[in-house]
């Protein structure tokens, strides 16, 4: 009997040994974390989510792949995109990009090795910011939108408003007014600042490719001068009100 009740717990042992073993080949294969993902991604349709860090971007990416609702779980930081393949059985593909502002160039080489297979950006923010506060995430969008612009395609963008359950939060008419002011006067100091080193080196061909733009920065900058179209919606990953930013994605997928 003693021997038949080992015998019995020695094959559950394995039995769940080999389960582990496969839920966790299961996620590799799935392309969440993985090398090989990142460069078939380069090769297919895909999605960006990107955002500064804490304001719901990954939290978002599990909800969107795994549905999820356990937001203390999805705050884990990450120093490497996450992928998700053939998100919802299409050829497309969810990207979410860490947002700390010293990984930004992770995502400025993965929109460049998309070229044209970047079928669109959704930015997420905190929409509780205050917009005199908000001068980094303008710099962060000001970054993805010069990428966009050497490219010269046609880019969509959705500026996911999160946190809109918050009794602080903004509007979206709000936060995009903020955004196109602070945008603005990000453009302003870089065409300054662009301007004293063409005065020190002398290069004025060099300096215009650096700020290459398709409109007249001096009239102020709005979305509408992009050539992709710029959605503003509001919404809360907490509360699990995403399905206008869903609806989004889903016009977006190949």
């Amino acid at each position: 009997m003693v021997a038949s009740s080992l015998m019995i717990a020695l094959v559950l042992v394995i039995l769940t040994t080999l389960l582990i073993a496969f839920q966790v080949k299961k996620t590799l294969v799935s392309g969440h974390k993985s090398s090989q993902s990142s460069s078939y991604v380069k090769k297919v349709p895909t999605i960006i989510i990107a955002g500064p860090s804490y304001s719901g971007k990954t939290s978002l990416f599990h909800k969107l792949t795994s549905d999820e609702t356990n937001a203390k779980l999805l705050t884990v930081m990450s120093q490497e995109p996450s992928f998700a393949l053939k998100y919802k059985g299409t050829m497309t593909t969810l990207a979410d990009y860490p947002g700390h502002v010293k990984l930004a160039y992770k995502l400025k080489n993965g929109i460049i090795d998309l070229k044209g297979n970047l079928k669109g950006i959704l930015f997420v923010l905190d929409s509780t910011i205050d917009p005199k506060n908000i001068t980094e995430t303008a710099e962060y969008l000001t970054e993805i939108l010069l990428i966009l612009e050497k490219i010269r395609e046609p880019i969509d963008i959705l500026i996911a408003c999160n946190k809109n359950e918050s009794f602080t939060a903004r509007q979206p008419l709000k936060i995009k007014e903020a955004l196109e002011n602070e945008i603005t006067r990000i453009f302003e100091r870089k065409k300054k600042s662009l301007g004293n080193i063409e005065r020190d080196i002398g290069d004025v061909d060099e300096i215009n490719e650096n700020l290459d733009l398709s409109f007249d920065i001096s009239k102020g900058f709005k979305f509408d001068y992009l050539e992709g179209n710029v959605e503003v919606l509001a919404g809360s990953v907490h509360k699990n009100k995403i399905t206008t930013w869903q609806e989004w994605v889903g016009s977006h997928l190949v």
